[in-house]
């Protein structure tokens, strides 16, 4: 019975000592994602050579598998060459994709493609449009004619479209330009942004005219985009909106930012998973069920839009359902680090995409709160404020503030939308689908509405009550950092005091970093 007198501590201590390679066998995925982001951070954001980049970055995950492994071995020893190796092959190729791009010539160009995304905007709309394999992203001005305002353009509409091409504007050239250096990392960068969507440049003053419709996605996404406007009410319209075809509502995303929710209008692996449960339920008992799952996961993120949160969310369950049929159980912050690789390795540019940056960011604290040693119940109360935390820093460098009143908004919004979402769905089904029996039962999908209209209550009355909003400031970036080192750390593998240990070395190069930046 000696073992009972032992702590929490001292027996979790014990068996990680029983691993001789807890970084390596438990989350090996995550040493090659951090490897991927020091080297692009050095190699892209700090201009530094392909060389010293690559020793740098193998260097920082070196002393991360290092401290974390108590008793190498030849086992050990061979993975850390397979994960070197692995790592300077991704890095090629990554270095190779980037440099590679050449921005094209200015020219006129005279064309015909498939609108894959449209949005409007103050001045006019903008679509992607993607013609002989590659993407252009057209500026359409305002209509100025009747005919033209009565002929609107859709997802997956075949235009022939006409413009001058130009390459996109770099944020870091605008900073340059206006002497205030530093500025353009938080700025919106149009060049970062349209090459993470996969288009090589811009059409200014474009012309478009409708000649067909695609049989693909992209028009699925603008047929139930369009119904859903023509059929549901404001705020079921717009939430549906954002959830199915990833539209956003200028009203809503105006709310949800004040109240530090946005990520739920942006198609997100909660919205992924809300799809995952309610298919694993209703699927219950049929032993084709993972792969049907499986194919539904990509259908919707298609025609969600293919948001990188969401193909991440998607990553991340086909890699574990993967490891389900193959017999294995899977780890979730080692798999999510797997999807975060092969997104970089499928577009590097998604580098750069704030919204990728923090969904990531999000879930990797997620699937490492298991590993903490507290109490289930407090797992689940510190999940909301940990994601804050280690995503505040980013979102107040990216968005100038972060709002306060996310910590208590967060609390309820995931359960709440995991109720709303799938119900009102539900309810505008017969609506949108046109059956005969819709008519008489219309009058239901106002309960989603007023359900809706009861959390918009609920959070202007959190805002009211907390209103402050955190600015960017070197505590709060070392803050998120310490957060983020130790439970990186935790659900590595690390030992309780090895994870302190790493978060203090991380808390020293942040401190140094900020000092002369």
């Amino acid at each position: 019975m000696p073992a009972l007198s032992l702590s929490r501590d001292e027996l979790y201590e014990k068996e990680w000592r029983s691993r001789f390679d807890a970084p390596l066998s438990r989350a090996p995925a995550f040493l090659v994602l951090a490897f991927l982001l020091i080297f692009i951070t050095l190699r892209f954001n700090y201009g530094r050579g392909f060389l010293p980049s690559l020793c740098a970055a193998l260097t920082a995950i070196a002393g991360w598998g290092m401290m974390g492994t108590r008793a190498p071995n030849r086992s050990s020893l061979l993975m850390a060459v397979i994960l070197i190796t692995l790592s300077a092959a991704f890095a090629l190729h990554i270095s190779s994709v980037i440099d590679g791009d050449v921005s094209p010539r200015s020219s006129f160009l005279s064309s015909e493609g498939e609108v894959v995304d449209i949005s409007d905007g103050k001045f006019g709309r903008t679509a992607l449009v993607k013609s002989g394999g590659v993407k252009y992203v057209l500026y359409i001005p305002l209509p100025r004619s009747p005919r033209e305002a009565a002929q609107k353009i859709i997802d997956g509409d075949i235009v022939k479209f006409s413009g001058y091409v130009e390459p996109f504007e770099m944020a870091k050239e605008n900073a340059k330009e206006s002497q205030t250096p530093g500025r353009s990392l938080s700025a919106f960068d149009p060049y970062l942004y349209w090459k993470g969507r996969g288009a090589i440049a811009k059409v200014s003053y474009a012309e478009a005219e409708v000649t067909g419709h695609s049989r693909g996605i992209a028009r699925w996404r603008g047929v139930l985009g369009e119904r859903i406007k023509e059929t549901l009410p404001v705020r079921t319209s717009g939430y549906l909106l954002a959830a199915l075809v990833g539209e956003r509502d200028d009203a809503l995303t105006a709310l949800h930012g004040e109240a530090g929710t946005s990520h739920l209008l942006a198609v997100s692996g909660a919205h992924v998973g809300i799809v995952f449960g309610v298919l694993w339920f209703f699927l219950r008992g049929f032993s084709f069920r993972l792969y049907l799952i499986s194919v539904c996961l990509w259908i919707y993120a298609a025609l969600a839009g293919a948001a990188p949160s969401a193909m991440r969310a998607a990553f991340m369950l086909q890699l574990l359902i993967i490891g389900r049929l193959a017999g294995r159980s899977g780890n979730a912050f080692n798999t999510v680090s797997a999807a975060g690789v092969i997104m970089l390795l499928w577009n590097p540019w998604l580098f750069w995409s704030v919204g990728w940056r923090l969904s990531v960011m999000s879930v990797l604290v997620l699937s490492a709160i298991p590993a903490l040693y507290i109490p289930s119940g407090c797992k689940a109360a510190a999940a909301s404020p940990l994601v804050w935390l280690v995503t505040s820093a980013q979102s107040a460098w990216t968005f100038g503030t972060v709002p306060l009143a996310g910590l208590i908004a967060n609390f309820f919004a995931l359960p709440v939308f995991g109720v709303l979402f799938p119900m009102s769905f539900a309810l505008s089904l017969p609506a949108l689908i046109g059956l005969k029996f819709a008519l008489p039962f219309a009058g239901v999908v106002h309960v989603a509405e007023a359900c809706f209209i009861l959390w918009e209550r609920l959070s202007r009355t959190i805002v009211a009550l907390c209103p402050q909003e955190a600015h960017f400031s070197s505590a709060l970036a070392i803050a998120a950092t310490a957060a983020a080192s130790y439970l990186c750390a935790r659900g590595s593998g690390f030992s309780p005091s090895r994870a302190y240990i790493a978060a203090v070395i991380n808390i020293a190069a942040v401190s140094v970093g900020l000092i002369f930046r």
